[in-house]
């Protein structure tokens, strides 16, 4: 049935197809419809007809196969145009597919219509009455075409103008706007049909609305066929709708007004309208792209993104956004001139009645600086995390209440319980701690901390039981996490595990203050008591006494039965000294064979009895090694700590000297300290020969003197050598002799300084003169024992040979053979050294040592120096020839040269030439002289011609 409200037989609304016919000004006759063939809408011009026809089934001017012709233009897309024959007359009509839902089916041959029924229309025109207008839905008033008189009007125009009477018969003044009025004349000059004019109708009286304006919308229509040659004028009250409209429009305005001031950029995207994406003004900004030469779209945005990001944008785009209808991202886009920048893009869909996306509106939002600083925080979060699980010690972090809210993997492994685990966790439920060596509790230093609001910025140590029972070491630090407002929010626990440490600690502490070979206490912890003892004389709280012990035969045993013996013997006579030693008194193993003992609140009588047995005990004490027996004796130097005492090293200097005079005086004998002592005041002399040369050699008052070594081969040409010898200047400038200085410096262990200073001043001299050195065999250069010792001597000669551009196989070593045996293994390894970097290795004083021949194939020296006591009378003594032969043909043997010392007259000279020996030295073939002296002179010549 004809339907004049736009509603199809569903009573279903139709204003979306109103509103695409109202945009088609060719529709004034035509029909939409589904593509089922179910009429949605019958335009007005087609509704008039129908009316004055009664015809009320507009499906009779229609094909009958409606069905399979709009099935037919969904397929083809195409219009299609058809006809019908209704009434004695054949109706053409057009069909034509508006979208994918809706048909426009127009009446072409519509004039025709018109012109032949207008004669039917003017013979039914009187029959038309109150009932006609009265069953149509709108505001109806008749008016005669030449003015605006009102013939006609139904009951819906006088109630719509109620309280207007006055006013409804003329409606030029019902109007009441010229402007108006004028443009309906104007308009139905030139056409039989005015539509949609709007005018305002001011209420007079009572009035019938919420307020007296009120929005008039008007349709006239000229018509002859009802009353002649009139005009229908239809009237709509729109005042409800155009408030709307309005308040649409200012919600419109300010809507974009927002949208384009806005930080926050707007795009939308449509299906439906290729030519419909937009983008909000702050998109452009944003992206930085000019408005004016950039058409927005969605194609556009996602060629700006990164490669990563646009895949995941497709990918949400294709799952997400239908089962949410939205989604948000971050992802970086292209800025022009500052490269990518990151974006929060959020997106919202709409769907199409297939659930397809049929419109995207999306927002997007700068978080570059945003995202740079939570990456920064996540990166430093991560390292964070990381460091705390690469450390070696536990970190717990807790809340105010005490609960574990993280612990790193080394906490996990010192308490037994995993992360997981603890988490949520009390901390007094994760960790008991204890007093170190002691099962007593003690307040968990985090409750403590949390409680006071104080750093526990001191260590403490204290012990934990992990969930097996293992007993852990642990340093503790508690700390206080406290906000700007002083607030305190949880705490950090840090554990160090020092188990091994401690342990560690307390045995190297052990092991500062004893010797590891004997277990008696060492030097240090010995001159530490010492101390304390001279500090209670001081304070008159009673005298003590110190024994200084020096072992007499150790070496003998050293070198007979090797170092494992001497350490075997050093352990017994510890247990022996301890076991005659009361043990609140101390003794101590000062270094080498050499003991002392402390004897506290004493007088100095009781000390010499204890040191007297001391001296008996080890006198009856004998040593047994690999068959072999051994007696033992002593040297004894004792001194007595007084309130006088000044201080530790005269102590030490006391019974140092007390016990050096009981070796010279014999051994195995007591000596005591004594002031008024002629030894002890010689003593005393080398304690200041010591502090001259430790100024000699600081101020470089130390003169090189060189002696020639002269060849007596009858083989081979003449050739020098020489041994680099020094001498020291007194203050007077007068030259000091060896022998009163060089007793001081070996005994108070500063001979390795003197090695030193003569090697650096060597080689200095032959880099400056290489033009007399080079007329030299070699340069001989001794060494002491204490240079033999040191680890740091071989790397000091390397340096100084590099430094200066030595020759170094014109430089030889002298070391004396009590040196050597005595360091026997840091001699090899020192020789081998620095043989293997060229230079040569004599052996001094050869033969006086009671093992010399022992010796002699360890060590790998080049030349053997025949001990001068043998020498120097050997043409008055057999036993000296005898003995010099025997060194001579053993070093022939094992392809060594020998030098003769003390060469002190011609008939020496032939018995050492006829015996075959290498070289000889002494005061025959010449004396010691300045170095300077010696070249400037040309000694070296006169001495190989007087050999000669």
């Amino acid at each position: 049935m004809l339907n004049l409200f736009g509603r199809n037989k569903n009573n279903e609304s139709s204003d979306d197809a109103v509103n695409i016919i109202a945009k088609d000004s060719d529709s004034k006759y035509s029909i939409q419809m589904d593509l089922k063939g179910r009429i949605l809408f019958i335009s007005f011009g087609l509704k008039e007809y129908f009316l004055i026809h009664d015809i009320y089934d507009v499906s009779q001017i229609l094909p009958t196969d409606m069905e399979s012709l709009c099935e037919s233009l969904s397929k083809s897309r195409r219009s299609q145009v058809t006809k019908c024959e209704f009434s004695g007359k054949v109706w053409l009509w057009e069909f034509s597919v508006q979208d994918k839902n809706n048909v426009l089916v127009k009446l072409l041959n519509h004039e025709d219509f018109e012109r032949d029924n207008r004669a039917d229309s003017n013979n039914d025109a009187n029959q038309l009455n109150e009932e006609t207008f009265g069953s149509v839905p709108a505001s109806i008033c008749v008016t005669s075409h030449d003015n605006f008189h009102v013939i006609y009007a139904n009951e819906r125009f006088h109630k719509m103008f109620k309280g207007a009477k006055e006013l409804l018969n003329d409606l030029s003044l019902l109007i009441n706007n010229k402007e108006v009025l004028s443009d309906i004349n104007s308009s139905l000059q030139d056409s039989d049909e005015v539509e949609n004019v709007l005018f305002v109708y001011k209420q007079q009286g009572e009035s019938f609305w919420q307020n007296n304006d009120r929005f008039i919308s008007v349709n006239i229509q000229r018509s002859n066929q009802i009353f002649g040659d009139a005009l229908v004028w239809k009237f709509e009250d729109i005042s409800d709708f155009k408030n709307l409209q309005n308040q649409h429009q200012l919600y419109k305005k300010k809507f974009n007004t927002a949208i384009q001031a806005a930080t926050e950029g707007i795009w939308e995207w449509s299906k439906l309208d290729e030519h419909g994406d937009w983008w909000s003004k702050p998109m452009y900004s944003l992206l930085g792209l000019d408005k004016d030469n950039n058409k927005p779209s969605l194609e556009m945005m996602k060629r700006l993104m990164h490669p990563k990001e646009k895949k995941v944008f497709d990918r949400l785009l294709e799952n997400e956004i239908r089962s949410k209808q939205y989604f948000s991202m971050e992802c970086r886009l292209t800025v022009k001139e500052h490269g990518f920048r990151w974006f929060r893009l959020r997106v919202v869909g709409a769907f199409d009645i297939n659930g397809d996306v049929s419109k995207l509106i999306g927002s997007l939002v700068n978080i570059h600086s945003e995202k740079t600083n939570r990456l920064q925080l996540q990166q430093e979060k991560d390292k964070a995390v990381a460091t705390l699980n690469s450390i070696v010690d536990a970190v717990i972090t807790t809340n105010a209440d005490g609960v574990i809210e993280y612990q790193n993997s080394a906490a996990e492994r010192l308490t037994g319980i995993s992360k997981e685990q603890a988490k949520g966790m009390h901390i007094d439920k994760t960790i008991s701690f204890y007093q170190e060596h002691s099962l007593n509790d003690i307040d968990n230093p985090v409750i403590t901390c949390l409680n006071s609001g104080e750093r526990m910025s001191q260590k403490i140590y204290a012990d934990m039981l992990d969930k097996d029972g293992t007993r852990y070491t642990v340093q503790v630090m508690a700390t206080p996490l406290v906000r700007k407002d002083g607030q305190v929010f949880g705490a950090v626990l840090v554990l160090n595990d020092v188990t091994n440490i401690r342990v560690l600690s307390r045995r190297l502490k052990y092991q500062a203050s004893h010797d590891i070979l004997t277990k008696l206490i060492n030097r240090s912890e010995f001159e530490k008591r010492v101390r304390n003892a001279i500090t209670q004389a001081q304070n008159h709280d009673g005298n003590s006494a110190v024994l200084y012990i020096d072992l007499d035969r150790f070496k003998l045993i050293n070198d007979i039965c090797g170092h494992a013996a001497g350490d075997e013997l050093l352990k017994q006579v510890a247990k022996l000294l301890r076991a005659i030693v009361d043990k609140k008194n101390s003794v101590a193993r000062m270094g080498g064979d050499e003991f002392a003992v402390l004897i506290e609140n004493t007088h100095i009588s009781k000390a010499e009895k204890i040191a007297n047995k001391i001296l008996s005990e080890l006198a009856a004490y004998r040593f047994s090694w690999d068959e072999k027996t051994f007696s033992i004796e002593c040297s004894i130097g004792m001194a007595e700590i007084q309130p006088s005492c000044d201080g530790l090293t005269y102590i030490l200097n006391a019974v140092d000297s007390a016990c050096y005079l009981a070796k010279e005086s014999g051994r195995n004998c007591i000596r005591t300290y004594c002031d008024g002592d002629d030894t002890i005041i010689e003593r005393k002399g080398q304690e200041r020969w010591i502090q001259h040369f430790d100024k000699a050699i600081e101020n470089d008052d130390l003169v090189l003197y060189a002696q020639p070594i002269v060849s007596l081969s009858k083989q081979q040409p003449k050739k020098t050598s020489i041994e680099i010898l020094v001498r020291m200047l007194d203050d007077d400038g007068s030259v000091i002799p060896p022998n009163a200085f060089l007793p001081a410096v070996e005994r108070y262990d500063r001979a390795y300084k003197l090695d030193r200073w003569i090697i650096g001043q060597v080689f200095k001299y032959i880099s400056t003169h290489k033009k007399h050195v080079k007329k030299l065999t070699k340069i001989s250069i001794n060494l002491s024992g204490q240079s033999v010792a040191e680890d740091e001597l071989l790397p000091f000669i390397q340096q100084k040979t590099r430094e200066y551009n030595i020759d170094s196989s014109q430089i030889c070593f002298e070391v004396t053979e009590t040196a050597a045996i005595a360091n026997l293994t840091t001699a090899i390894d020192l020789i081998e050294q620095l043989k293997q970097d060229g230079f040569l290795f004599a052996l001094d004083d050869f033969g006086s040592g009671l093992s010399s021949f022992a010796y002699l194939k360890t060590l790998p020296v080049d030349y053997l120096k025949i001990d001068g006591i043998f020498v120097k009378d050997m043409q008055t003594d057999k036993v000296n020839y005898a003995m010099v032969k025997a060194i001579h043909e053993m070093s022939a043997v094992l392809d060594k040269q020998t030098i003769a010392e003390y060469v002190e007259n011609e008939a020496v000279v032939e018995l050492l030439t006829e015996i075959g020996v290498d070289y000889g030295q002494g005061f025959h073939l010449g004396k010691p002289e300045p170095l300077e002296t010696f070249f400037n002179k040309g000694s070296m010549f006169n001495f190989a011609n007087s050999a000669a």
